[in-house]
């Protein structure tokens, strides 16, 4: 965490920072993998390099992050999801649900 943030700080500054227009194929990707879907499994269900998906997921993380001056790693991706599920992830979370990782 910068500086001396605390745990409640970082959780602070998630909860309030929203980012629009989170859909599409790159919003899947950093979904799914804050998730837990390795890289591997991510190139093969969209059909990308390994690089290719790398810079999606760089592209997102500096989209979500970039202005905190936060580095991201899948956890606080996926807490920073899980705290604006019914804001700007509603549409990316609701699009991944089919995919096997989440089908039942």
């Amino acid at each position: 965490m910068p500086g001396d943030m605390t745990l409640s700080d970082m959780r602070e500054l998630l909860a309030t920072h929203h980012v629009k227009s989170l859909t599409g194929e790159r919003a899947e990707i950093f979904c799914l993998r804050a998730h837990g879907m390795e890289v591997g499994a991510l190139m093969a269900h969209f059909c990308k390099s390994e690089s290719g998906i790398r810079h999606d997921l760089q592209l997102m993380q500096t989209a979500v992050f970039g202005a905190l001056g936060v580095e991201s790693d899948p956890y606080l991706s996926g807490l920073w999801l899980a705290m604006h599920a019914t804001c700007c992830a509603a549409d990316v979370i609701a699009a991944t649900q089919t995919v096997a990782i989440f089908a039942a």
